[in-house]
């Protein structure tokens, strides 16, 4: 495992506390969930009736996403009379020398600071179960990190680290949470939400037809490059993390002949965007009640 600065780091924690005030600043509202958004979804938070964008550039230290897809915008949505902040993607560890676990976790960090309890992280995943089939939505049960990177190596020089030295990971993916968005689904949608484990690879390749095998062996359904460590934070800092994976390819080696990129990908995320805005209908209710009924 490569040692990071997220654990222990005082001048990151000085950061993180910046970033949290500057949300409630700006705003001048305090959130009490969050959503982040993978690739293709980008566009959901922008087309919501009252959303209002918070310019990064009033953020301090705030990330910037380097991929296509993901734009990197902030909103203040209202669900019901509560207030959600919503990031219209995320930074990856292949952006960065070393993983920079870092950044990839500062978004999701500053929000729980700044109040979030709930934290909903959605992300485009390859298939490895052969039952999924692209336009699928999955619910996150567990992960498998295979990305060689942890938030929780490296020094520890602040007195109050972010969360605690040893973390439990048993149920980081909120079970309680993971039954309601999936009764929730089915009643108003008559969908039936799958679960599955999200394996996470570092990238910035496509997984090859071994690994995939390797995988599947392993016991992953889905894989993709994001999600455990915002997931792994958020869940050590005391926010309750529900995950969604859209699958939008099947893995190497499934389907013979077919090539991956990252258009496939984000191309697929629009395509699934109807099905996705009524998801978010059913599960945004959830999130928020989770978060205000703790």
């Amino acid at each position: 495992m490569q040692t990071n600065a997220v654990y222990g780091s005082l001048p990151l924690r000085n950061q993180l506390v910046a970033a949290a005030g500057a949300i409630q600043d700006v705003s001048r509202r305090q959130h009490v969930a969050c959503v982040v958004l993978g690739s293709g979804f980008g566009g959901w938070a922008e087309q919501l009736p009252g959303a209002v964008e918070i310019p990064i550039s009033q953020l301090p230290h705030w990330p910037l996403p380097s991929v296509a897809g993901h734009s990197g915008r902030v909103f203040s949505i209202l669900v019901g009379k509560n207030p959600v902040l919503v990031m219209a993607g995320r930074v990856h560890s292949y952006q960065y020398d070393g993983g920079g676990l870092d950044r990839i976790t500062f978004a999701t960090c500053a929000a729980v600071l700044h109040g979030c309890r709930s934290v909903f992280l959605t992300n485009a995943s390859g298939s490895v179960n052969l039952a999924f089939k692209p336009g699928d939505f999955v619910l996150i049960s567990d992960h498998i990190n295979h990305s060689g990177l942890s938030v929780f190596s490296g020094p520890v020089e602040d007195e109050s680290p972010l969360f605690p030295y040893f973390s439990d990971q048993s149920d980081i993916y909120n079970q309680r949470l993971r039954e309601a968005a999936r009764q929730g689904v089915q009643e108003r949608m008559g969908l039936g939400l799958q679960e599955g484990v999200y394996a996470w690879m570092r990238g910035r390749t496509y997984e090859t037809p071994a690994e995939i095998r390797m995988l599947r062996a392993m016991g992953a359904d889905q894989v993709g490059m994001s999600t455990v460590p915002e997931a792994q934070t958020a869940y050590a800092m005391g926010a309750s993390v529900l995950g969604l994976s859209l699958i939008t390819n099947y893995g190497a080696g499934i389907q013979k002949g077919s090539i991956l990129s990252h258009e496939e990908v984000a191309e697929a995320g629009r395509a699934a965007m109807g099905q996705f805005q009524n998801i978010m209908d059913v599960l945004l209710p959830v999130l928020v009640t989770a978060a205000t009924t703790r």
